[in-house]
């Protein structure tokens, strides 16, 4: 489990609302913001006949800053992770504002909050981003 404190909880909290969460759909790039309702996205999981998704990486575990080589090792144990339960996912990447580059990710069709969140913490992740049709997306903390 991530440990970080109250304050640096904050920190986070205002950084990962500004990302851009962009999915890389097979036509086109949607956008997640967090606390906004998605239509596009909403239809393509009434079509895949999905409730609700997560956005999640392995990269830079305890929002820290690894090399490239090592976050590409994580993403691809999540990748494997994601096919063996069974999930239908996308690539996507996190776009930060700050000085912190993009950050590899996967949209992932039918995991629940609480599966996100486990896959997170085992990931060492402080959040991930979630949703349902019709509903506002979330920031989920691990901690």
């Amino acid at each position: 489990m991530v440990d970080l404190t109250a304050k640096r909880r904050k920190e986070l909290e205002k950084i990962y609302r500004d990302v851009r969460y962009d999915v890389f759909l097979p036509d086109k790039t949607m956008t997640i913001r967090v606390g906004e309702v998605h239509p596009v996205l909403d239809d393509f999981l009434s079509g895949e006949n999905a409730p609700g998704w997560v956005f999640i990486t392995a990269c830079n575990p305890a929002a820290g800053h690894d090399s490239d080589e090592i976050n590409d090792e994580r993403m691809e144990k999540l990748r494997k992770k994601l096919l063996d339960r069974g999930f239908y996912f996308f690539g996507g990447a996190g776009r930060g504002t700050e000085n912190h580059p993009d950050e590899p990710s996967f949209w992932v069709l039918g995991m629940s909050e609480d599966e996100g969140l486990k896959c997170a913490e085992e990931f060492g992740q402080a959040a991930i981003v979630a949703g349902e049709k019709g509903k506002r997306a979330k920031l989920l903390f691990t901690f």
